[in-house]
């Protein structure tokens, strides 16, 4: 096998000083509450990572344990009953090798010093008391490949490895891994999770911009909320970040250094109250001068990228969130003459210059910026290079903002992003639905429904209300997939229930901040009558309110939301969902 970029790292103490431990799941189940678990704990945010690893909702799913020359069924449960997840690591009789004790010395998947094989409670109790006293303090781990969907590579490492067996050490795993492990709270028995390599979550959109900036250098995307402009500006970032590998076949880690990367990225997020001193370069207090206050220029973080791009095979990275958020134009500045692609420094163009801001003072970047050459200093006439890219994201649908100024939007290629049905029916394990066909479960009983006719329901309720949102409004305006992002599919009531609640939380939530004062409009988005129709036989999920007599002549009916999500029955649910999906 070759090495794999690592997505997820999973790590619990094997023994911690309170007597609560991984050991007692690993060495064995006995009779009785002491060695009775047969999983390791995941709590708290370390739950959330492993199910972003595994890119599923499902509360419960198999996967398969592997090791060098082994391997063992394995289970993730989430607990309903308490916010635990339970990873477990036994299947009848077997355990994960790497997670039991052994003799390290004559065995590549061992690494933990003691005897599995002694049969009681006491003997194992005395075994964890001999591991404690060693000081060995050993880390399990589960390691998540990109690319691998049911899989978690088993291994453990030593804080304290003893002589002989340094090459088990913590000092073997990447700095950002053992930072993560050592940064682990004595008070947290449920483990943590680092993410490193982060999977690509929409790789359409990620590939449409990699078109756009062979192109143009300044990408901006635009598009209504929740629709993965964020997540493709962090899925860029996470290809230029140094990278951690790892094959599985060799325990073997690798790991980029930031410091001589080809590659680089920074991440900004605009602001009403940032400014071209932020972004560009402003005047900042000296630190350790001895005087009561003396300024120096510092170069914000886009000089500073262009200065550590300056090298023909070196490439940077800027990502800029909210982009419309504050005054754009403003905060480039004069760079804003540098943007375009023909006025880019590369080695067959000189590229457009400017006076540097601060020229009366020497402006230099800290060493991690410095160009290829080692060089800090800012020269006193300044250029953009061809290989700083430029990705931007703002929300098209926020009306409190003005328009970007006409000669910024010029400079860049722009992607408009809309809903993605079929990103969202992948992530609900659904096939994304014919809009063109009837939804067929409509037609059948409510007890002939799973958990998938749920989640179609759900993909349909979207189309249907940004169909009507696009006629209406335009698609500035239309709702985002990851508003429904979430939903669990656990059983057809929780399904029905988590769909109900997604649904109030944030799509009525939305379309009632969209529709401020519109009651005609946003009924017609929810497929609710007016008010001088008749009274419908079905459920809704809204009603019309009659004003007092004593202003009937000074104002109209309003339309009063309900929630659908604490209606107690699932079957008023599943009406009312159909009622606003038409059918």
């Amino acid at each position: 096998m070759v090495s794999k970029l690592v997505e997820a790292v999973a790590f619990w103490r094997y023994a911690q000083d309170n007597g609560e431990s991984a050991f007692r799941a690993a060495y064995g189940r006995f009779i009785g509450n002491t060695y009775s678990k047969d999983y390791l704990q995941v709590s708290g945010e370390a739950q959330k990572a492993m199910e972003r690893a595994f890119g599923t909702g499902n509360p419960q799913f198999n996967f398969e344990w592997r090791w060098p020359n082994g391997r063992l069924p394995g289970r993730w449960k989430k607990k309903v009953s308490d916010p635990r997840g339970e990873l477990y690591i036994r299947d009848g009789s077997g355990t994960v090798e790497p997670f039991r004790l052994g003799n390290p010395l004559t065995s590549q998947v061992n690494s933990i010093p003691g005897d599995p094989n002694r049969t009681t409670p006491a003997d194992a109790d005395a075994e964890l008391e001999k591991l404690k006293a060693g000081g060995c303090r050993p880390w399990l781990l589960a390691i998540k490949l990109v690319g691998e969907t049911s899989t978690l590579h088993a291994r453990a490492y030593l804080q304290n490895p003893p002589v002989g067996l340094e090459d088990r050490g913590l000092h073997r795993l990447p700095e950002s891994v053992r930072q993560a492990i050592l940064s682990l709270p004595k008070n947290v028995a449920g483990g943590g999770v680092i993410m490193e390599s982060k999977r690509v979550r929409n790789p359409a959109l990620v590939d449409r911009i990699k078109k756009s900036l062979a192109i143009q250098p300044n990408v901006l995307l635009t598009g209504p909320p929740g629709v993965g402009k964020t997540v493709a500006l962090e899925d860029l970032q996470a290809e230029f970040d140094a990278p951690v590998t790892f094959d599985p076949d060799v325990t073997e880690w690798e790991w980029g250094d930031v410091a001589s990367s080809t590659h680089r990225f920074e991440s900004v997020v605009f602001h009403p109250s940032y400014q071209y001193e932020n972004f560009v370069a402003g005047l900042r207090p000296k630190s350790g001068t001895g005087v009561a206050l003396e300024l120096a220029a510092k170069a914000g973080p886009l000089l500073s990228l262009a200065q550590w791009a300056r090298s023909g095979d070196r490439y940077a990275l800027l990502t800029i969130d909210e982009f419309n958020r504050g005054a754009a134009a403003a905060i480039f500045g004069d760079t804003l003459a540098l943007l375009d692609k023909d006025k880019r420094e590369a080695a067959f163009q000189s590229g457009a210059k400017i006076q540097r801001p601060f020229p009366e003072d020497t402006m230099s970047v800290t060493p991690e910026y410095a160009d290829a050459s080692g060089e800090t200093k800012i020269p006193d006439r300044i250029s953009l290079p061809l290989n700083l890219h430029i990705v931007a994201a703002m929300n098209s649908s926020d009306r409190s903002i003005a328009p970007l100024d006409a000669a910024m939007r010029r400079r860049f290629a722009i992607i408009h992003v809309g809903p993605d049905y079929a990103a969202l029916a992948a992530k609900l394990s659904i096939q994304q639905p014919d809009r063109s066909q009837q939804f067929a479960a409509a037609t059948t009983p409510l007890t002939a429904w799973t958990p998938n006719d749920t989640a179609e329901l759900a993909v349909r309720l979207l189309m249907a209300l940004n169909e009507r949102i696009l006629a209406i409004q335009g698609q500035d305006h239309l709702l985002g997939h990851s508003l429904l992002w979430n939903i669990s599919l656990s059983s057809l009531q929780e399904s029905l229930k988590s769909l109900a609640e997604h649904m109030d939380a944030q799509v009525i939530n939305s379309l009632r901040h969209n529709f401020n004062d519109e009651d005609e409009t946003l009924a017609a988005v929810l497929n609710i009558p007016g008010p001088d129709a008749p009274a419908p036989a079905k459920h809704l999920c809204g009603r019309w309110v009659n004003p007092p007599t004593s202003v009937k002549d000074f104002a109209s009916p309003r339309l009063a939301i309900d929630s659908i999500g604490e209606m107690a029955l699932v079957d008023d649910i599943a009406a009312v969902l159909l009622a606003i999906l038409g059918q």
